[in-house]
Order: structure tokens, then C-alpha cells, then sequence
């Protein structure tokens, strides 16, 4: 049932709850350190928005009185019972920060929001304090050796057991997408999540609809702050772009000019002392001399596609990389592997046909086989020997064509 605008409001059911976070989290000019303020005086957010509507709220520090004398529309709870039946036609799920799903490391106080929206599987790993996920960003207009890079990075993170960040962009976001759901599909463990700047039911561009739609029956999920319904506006964007720092540990950076958005996302994770990694580019090139400031200030160069989730903290053989203890070296796998590319490169599918067995687990022994040194892979995706024997893990960097 819509409340009118002016009416009481009184706690009766998670769906009024839901609807008081929402008529907070639209009202303009409280934000969330503002919210925060009102949390802490009057105990929920039910009792807050009933304050609210009878005008009561306080003179506090940092934040305007607001009642509805004050506020031209006010805590309109009419507009937010009807959001909220929007996203649930969606099939969207609303998360606030009393949520035991919402982000650890997000707090009102330093700005995060009060609520979001999330279509999709929403993982515990998403909100833990330190989560399993790197950020792949750049610029929408990307050259095709860029987008490569972006998705081969994304491929072997989710391979690696590590989620995919990025915002549905045309250009790198696209490719990060794109290379993470080509993981899954080779049995990786991580999941892609993309970053909306628009409403949970408007992904942007237009062209990526389909995308949005892959990335959803292959486990990932969608999310968005904005209302249900609104298009994405310029200053969405970079907000956006901190959500997107925001769910990772690390950020990539891949081909991002003087004005990127891809700046946006490194800053912020700078802010929260995460990880920076910068695919080296050619000096003269307009599309990357973002990429090369941030190198000069000290950001970590990725030189190989394993080097994206080797930023995130501990990242040692994460999950999901099959550890030596499950595939020695000299094992039956190993040695077909071995056996099959002894005298040519072979990409996945063909390597598959020729020693059979489960994707997940040839999946994860090429990984190891990267990571050793033993094995390494061109460009186009193909796998071959390297000419030096198994030994420790090191880093072998492969030039791309």
C-alpha cells in the first residue's frame, strides 16, 4: 500500500522498512553522513523518516534541518513504494548498510551509500572487508591490442578464483566483461560484477544489453545506486567509478588517457591504499597518457595477464589455482599436456580434444603451468612449452603481436 507523501509512518514490515530507506537515501541534500547523523539520534531508519515527517528533525552537526515545511517534495514515500515495486518486478534485490551483505568496508560516514540495488547472484565474497576482485578499467575508446590484454587479464583472474569489477563501458570495460565470462566458461571459480551509472534496469550503452544479459545467466551480477528507472547522468559516472574501487582490492588499468574515467577509479582506490597496476604504453600515445602518470607515480606495471590478480593482498595461489600438491610435476595431466604441445601451440579447445579430461581441472593445471614457467601463452590464446625447464614460479613475458 503507497504512503501519501505527508502521511505517518509507523514500523510494521521489512517491506515499510524498505521503503523508508529509499525515500532517505532520494532525499536531496541529506546524503549519507547525514544519514548516519540521523541513524545514531533516533535509532532506525523507520524513526527517522517518522521524525522526519512530522518535522522533527534536529539542528545537528553537518546537517540542514529538514521536515517537510523545509524540503520542497520531501520524504516522499509514495515515490519510494513505487520504486521499490519497480525493482521487485525486476526481480532486483535492495541492499542497505544494516544489510549483513553490504560491502565491509563501505561506512556512511565516509560516504558510501545507504542503500543499492542488485540483480544477479550477490556473493558473501563481495562484501567481505578484503574481497576476492580486481577492478579492470580503461578508456571506451581502446585499440584491439588493449582490449585483448583487458580481457586476458579478467580470464586468468576469474581462472584464479577472482571476481571481475568494471562498469559496462564500451572499450575496456567491455573486454574486462567479456574475458572474465570466457573464464567461467572455462571452469574459473571468479564472477564478473558490473557497475551501473544508470538505473538497475537502464544498462548503458544500449549496445551492451546483451552483455548485461550474459553476465546475469552466468552467475554475475548487476549493480546500481541510482533510482529505478533513471538514465545515467555525467556526475553519475565518476561515482560509479568509486563503487567500482570499492568492490575490488586492486585496479587495473588498461589504456586510460589525460581525462579518463579509468583516473577516477585508480584515485579512489589510492584513497583506500589498494593496489594500482598500469599496462605499460607507448609515450606518444593520446589514449593512454593517463596510464603512463600513473606509472611515473609508482603504479605497478602489468607486463603479463596473471600480473592482474597478483596485485590483489595474499595472492599466492588463490583459490580456484589448482597448487602443486593437487598437480605435481610429471602428473598424468602435466605430462599429456606436455605430450601434446611438444612441437606446436594449440588454443584451448584443441588442447582439450587432444588429452580430454575435465575443463576445470586442465583449466587449472595451464594456470600453474603459467605461473611454474613451464608453459606460456601467445596472444591469440594458444598455448605452447616454454624452452627452459620446470623450476620455480617466475614471471615469463610474453610479447604480444
Amino acid at each position: 500500500m503507497a504512503h501519501p507523501p505527508n502521511s505517518s509512518f509507523t514500523k510494521s514490515s521489512n517491506h515499510d522498512e524498505a521503503v523508508a530507506w529509499l525515500a532517505l537515501a532520494r532525499l536531496a541534500g541529506v546524503g549519507p553522513r547525514g544519514a548516519s547523523t540521523l541513524l545514531g539520534q533516533f535509532g532506525d531508519v523507520e524513526a527517522v523518516v517518522a521524525a522526519g515527517l512530522r518535522g522533527r528533525w534536529p539542528m545537528l552537526p553537518g546537517l540542514k534541518r529538514m521536515g517537510l515545511q523545509d524540503v520542497p517534495g520531501g520524504l516522499n514515500l509514495r515515490e519510494a513504494t513505487a520504486e521499490l515495486q519497480r525493482g521487485q518486478r525486476l526481480g532486483a534485490e535492495l541492499l542497505t548498510c544494516q544489510d549483513a551483505r553490504y560491502p565491509k568496508s563501505w561506512s556512511l560516514e565516509l560516504g558510501w551509500p545507504l542503500a543499492f540495488w542488485v540483480r544477479g547472484e550477490w556473493l558473501e565474497a563481495y562484501a567481505a572487508q578484503t574481497p576476492s576482485a580486481l577492478a579492470v578499467v580503461g578508456t571506451r575508446r581502446a585499440s584491439m591490442g588493449g582490449q585483448q590484454f583487458a580481457a586476458d587479464l579478467s580470464e586468468e583472474a576469474v581462472l584464479a578464483g577472482i571476481h571481475v569489477v568494471s562498469g559496462l563501458a564500451l572499450g575496456i570495460d567491455t573486454a574486462a566483461h567479456t574475458g572474465a565470462l570466457r573464464g567461467a566458461s572455462l571452469g574459473g571459480m571468479g564472477r564478473t560484477v558490473a557497475v551501473l551509472a544508470g538505473g538497475i534496469d537502464r544498462p548503458s550503452p544500449p549496445a551492451n544489453h546483451d552483455l548485461a544479459r550474459q553476465i546475469l545467466d552466468a552467475g554475475g551480477a548487476l549493480l546500481s545506486t541510482a533510482a529505478v528507472g533513471s538514465a545515467p547522468f555525467p556526475k553519475a559516472f565518476p561515482i560509479r567509478n568509486r563503487y567500482i574501487a570499492g568492490l575490488s582490492s586492486a585496479v587495473a588499468v588498461v589504456e586510460a588517457g589525460a581525462t579518463s574515467g579509468a583516473l577516477h577509479t585508480a584515485r579512489a582506490a589510492l584513497e583506500h591504499n589498494l593496489e594500482v597496476g598500469v599496462a605499460p604504453a607507448r609515450p606518444w600515445d593520446a589514449h593512454a597518457l593517463g596510464s603512463l602518470a600513473l606509472l611515473k607515480d609508482g603504479a605497478t606495471p602489468l607486463v603479463e595477464a596473471a600480473d592482474g590478480w597478483r596485485l590483489l593482498p595474499n595472492h599466492a595461489r588463490p583459490q580456484g589455482v589448482a597448487s602443486s600438491s593437487c598437480q605435481s610435476p610429471g602428473s598424468p595431466l602435466e605430462k599429456a599436456i606436455r605430450a601434446a604441445l611438444a612441437a606446436t601451440f594449440l588454443p584451448f579447445e584443441g588442447l582439450h580434444r587432444r588429452v580430454g579430461g575435465e575443463v576445470a581441472q586442465l583449466s587449472a593445471t595451464l594456470e600453474v603451468g603459467l605461473l611454474d614457467g613451464w608453459l606460456t601463452r601467445r596472444g591469440d590464446g594458444s598455448y605452447g612449452l616454454t624452452l627452459r625447464s620446470p623450476g620455480p614460479p617466475s614471471r615469463v613475458i610474453v610479447m604480444r603481436p
